[in-house]
């Protein structure tokens, strides 16, 4: 199964991660279906959830941190989405490619991100600014556990899935508009789907 989104159109431990640059890994990519407005932005958008693990970075009961962010799921030239992964791949996406990528291959795969941390109303809170390729030489962190995805289905993969996401998404999740399962596109392996037939590139 794939997972792509059309061209139209956080969480992460207590423990909080300092601002700066992280090797990390994606350990999770959830769709969390079609999720109600905010205040500012009262249109409902479909969403979709990355999360990486920082293995350098440590929880007090010695797990990799964790940062992830939750994104509007779409493609369109200048969604932050399409943004995030042009950064990642370090060479900028096609209308055609963009249409056609498979967010589900960026599971394992390393990058390294950027951090900025802040405080707001006594909370500090950080949050993924960029992620791009890691730099030549780096050495590429090792993913600890299971990788997670979730694709907002009624199949019995998903609802095994489910049971190991954070308790905070779960509530996400359920409170979804609509489930809005991710379309497997017709060709399952379209040009473009995932650029894993270049060495130079992490997906």
């Amino acid at each position: 199964m794939e997972m792509v989104f059309p061209v139209g159109g956080n969480g992460g431990d207590f423990k909080t991660l300092e601002s700066g640059s992280y090797a990390a890994v994606c350990d999770m990519v959830a769709n969390l279906g079609i999720q109600p407005g905010s205040q500012l932005y009262p249109a409902p958008k479909r969403k979709v959830y990355i999360r990486f693990q920082v293995p350098s970075e440590r929880t007090d009961d010695d797990r990799p941190m964790v940062i992830g962010a939750t994104l509007t799921a779409s493609m369109n030239g200048k969604a932050v989405l399409r943004k995030l992964l042009e950064g990642w791949r370090g060479k900028a996406l096609t209308d055609d490619e963009a249409a056609k990528f498979d967010v589900s291959t960026l599971l394992g795969k390393p990058a390294l991100i950027s951090v900025v941390s802040k405080d707001t109303d006594g909370k500090t809170r950080a949050n993924i600014q960029s992620v791009s390729r890691l730099p030549k030489g780096m050495p590429t962190p090792a993913l600890e556990g299971e990788a997670v995805i979730f694709f907002n289905s009624d199949s019995k993969a998903d609802d095994a899935a489910f049971e190991k996401l954070p308790n905070w998404l779960k509530e996400k999740i359920r409170g979804q508009i609509a489930p809005d399962p991710v379309t497997v596109p017709a060709s399952k392996k379209g040009v473009g789907a995932s650029f894993d037939d270049d060495a130079e590139i992490p997906f």
